[in-house]
């Protein structure tokens, strides 16, 4: 947590390696390691492509297990750890990833992409039921996440209530 919440100035040097993504908005999507990880993040890098020009999306997989290639579009320049890509992202998206709750703790705008939300808390099951405790932050469909991220609006009470707990 002390690494998270201190001011290291890795973002100067992420928009010093990457000087042509300063005026986009940043969102890291850091998606949980499972079966249908590349089919999922596809359909988000897909929702990315069209319309989203004021957003750079950076995909950040396991660095060991992920079975997403790695596309250029979605990356960056310069060697960053998950914890320095959270520190300079605007909005983080995440799945079933403990990650969100260290997202949580940088209190900024924290989206959950779920579109396999039924078949994997069958089989897997859940900690914590996404779609009660951040109901307007959870999404199935890439679209209509990618419509709230532009619209801005976004409950920082249900996050600090998220986060709190």
């Amino acid at each position: 947590m002390d690494e998270l919440l201190s001011n290291d100035g890795v973002s100067a040097r992420f928009f010093r390696e990457n000087p042509a993504l300063s005026h986009k908005k940043i969102v890291l999507y850091l998606p949980t390691f499972r079966d249908r990880e590349a089919y999922v993040a596809q359909e988000l890098k897909t929702e990315f492509t069209n319309g989203m020009e004021d957003f750079h999306l950076i995909v950040s997989t396991h660095p060991l297990f992920s079975k997403v290639k790695r596309d250029e579009r979605f990356f960056y320049n310069g060697s960053y750890s998950t914890i320095e890509l959270m520190k300079v992202a605007d909005i983080i998206i995440t799945d079933y990833s403990a990650c969100a709750f260290e997202a949580a703790l940088l209190m900024k705008p924290l989206y959950f992409f779920v579109p396999d939300y039924s078949q994997y808390s069958g089989e897997r099951g859940l900690n914590i039921d996404l779609k009660a405790e951040m109901p307007q932050a959870t999404f199935e469909d890439a679209e209509k996440l990618c419509e709230a991220i532009k619209s801005g609006s976004y409950d920082q009470n249900a996050l600090f209530a998220f986060k709190s707990k």
